[in-house]
């Protein structure tokens, strides 16, 4: 009797367990609406996300360039722009873990919804079930077509904005063009020339070969101090670790789990698998949605952007050791040489068009003092950084951009302005005595890092390929 009475009881409590666990799943489930922001994913932002538009009214711009100077013209002399790649593909590694491991998490899906667990509709757990990878390793960190698109679009804008400046053909005297040695950045660079010069023009433009080490546009890859002391220092994740302790993210892990079908905690790996598939298929195909997207809220996407943004604050920015300032010198000085040049009237160069990575941007960034925020990040201070200055999904997406434009004045002086993303910049970090959001020639902060830049003894010429 006592044995027939401890099987019922049994038999109650796991009838009782499966209420409670399918009652989670429903209540998470009743209170998801689904994440329709796409502006937050961090460094894969599309750069239409981050910004509202590539087709902002020029007019927005008048004020600001009025403000150059009340002697300046409206037309810039000289355009030094750095701009990331375009929407790119998974590198190698990323493409052998996702393809070793996301159709499995495809059928552990489909399984948890056949169970009655988790939120996917039918039509959801179909799409899964049929899930094939939708690259290879041949596509591995090659730019896709939707960046390719953007980069197009991007050219078109700089030569809307100021056709002064690409009035004429190509030219070698006139334009320089530069990447890096990985394929995006080359494959980035024709498709913004075919914006800026058109089909024809850009097909018989001569792009340079890249050239490694690249100290101006990829230091990072040629120095080993940096490595060492930076990328594979323990200390440098460690805010970024600390956070995956805190309640709201350890809330976000359970409640995504319990989205997906899974009774127990998903381990992370698989948790940022399916983040990671997510925001690459919004940033491949914007018309559509991606079942991989399915579990995670609006919040749970903000959380998951700080979780990257302490990664790129210490890695790249303001939080990590001194040689995160110094990196990105090479690229400061070459601002400072090409305005220089057409200052003294020995250059009639009208634009250096250059396509890097997010972290030289980000260094960038660094080595000039913008986007500093006024308090570190932390793992326990995401609510003071909301909406604030290093907001990395606004700094860093797929093709941002930075830009400097050298204004003649009538009286004979220049100023310089500043861009983000095709927008006005103050530039006051650089000359902090002037109010009007621009520079006199030269400012302080660019003749500081340029003269001080020592990049090469730091790190020693070493070969990223």
């Amino acid at each position: 009797m006592i044995n027939i009475l401890t099987i019922l009881w049994v038999l109650c409590l796991l009838c009782l367990t499966s209420s409670l666990n399918a009652f989670a799943f429903e209540k998470n489930c009743i209170n998801y609406e689904g994440s329709t922001d796409k502006s937050h994913f961090a460094t894969k932002t599309t750069y239409a996300n981050a910004k509202t538009s590539f087709s902002e009214d020029v007019e927005i711009f008048n004020p600001y360039i009025e403000k150059v100077s009340d002697t300046c013209s409206s037309e810039p002399v000289l355009l030094w722009l750095i701009t990331r790649h375009g929407i790119r593909y998974p590198i190698k590694s990323e493409v052998q873990r996702f393809s070793a491991m996301l159709p499995i998490i495809a059928q552990e899906l489909v399984f948890n919804h056949k169970e009655s667990r988790g939120c996917f509709t039918e039509a959801e757990a179909e799409v899964l079930e049929k899930f094939v990878m939708p690259y290879s390793v041949r596509d591995a960190a090659q730019l896709s077509e939707t960046g390719a698109d953007e980069q197009f679009k991007l050219g078109q804008f700089w030569r809307e904005l100021f056709p002064h400046l690409f009035e004429e053909p190509f030219s070698e005297d006139l334009y320089e063009v530069e990447f890096t040695a990985a394929n995006r950045t080359g494959q980035s660079a024709y498709h913004f020339l075919r914006g800026a010069f058109g089909e024809q023009a850009a097909a018989n433009i001569p792009l340079p070969q890249p050239h490694s080490p690249n100290f101006k546009l990829r230091p990072y890859k040629s120095c080993p101090a940096w490595v060492r002391d930076v990328l594979k220092s323990k200390t440098t994740r460690q805010e970024q670790r600390l956070y995956q302790e805190e309640p709201e993210f350890q809330s976000m892990w359970k409640t995504v789990s319990q989205r997906l079908g899974y009774p127990q905690t998903m381990s992370l790996d698989d948790l940022m698998l399916v983040y990671e598939e997510c925001r690459y298929e919004i940033a491949w195909w914007p018309d559509r949605d991606s079942v991989w997207c399915k579990p995670f809220s609006d919040q749970d996407i903000l959380v998951l952007e700080y979780h990257q943004a302490l990664r790129y604050y210490y890695e790249v920015g303001y939080g990590g050791p001194e040689i995160n300032l110094e990196m990105a010198c090479s690229a400061v000085a070459d601002v400072n040489k090409h305005m220089r040049d057409y200052v003294e009237g020995t250059s009639s160069r009208r634009a250096m068009l250059y396509f890097s990575h997010d972290r030289e941007i980000l260094l960038l960034y660094t080595a000039l003092g913008l986007f500093k925020p006024t308090s570190p990040l932390t793992h326990q201070s995401r609510a003071d950084h909301v909406n604030g200055s290093y907001a990395i999904s606004s700094i860093a997406p797929f093709s941002t951009s930075l830009a400097f434009v050298l204004y003649r004045c009538k009286d004979g002086s220049h100023r310089v302005g500043g861009y983000h993303q095709g927008l006005p910049l103050s530039l006051s970090p650089l000359c902090p005595d002037d109010t009007s959001g621009t520079c006199v020639w030269p400012p302080p902060k660019i003749q500081e890092v340029a003269q001080s830049c020592r990049i090469r003894q730091l790190c020693h010429a070493h070969d990223e390929l």
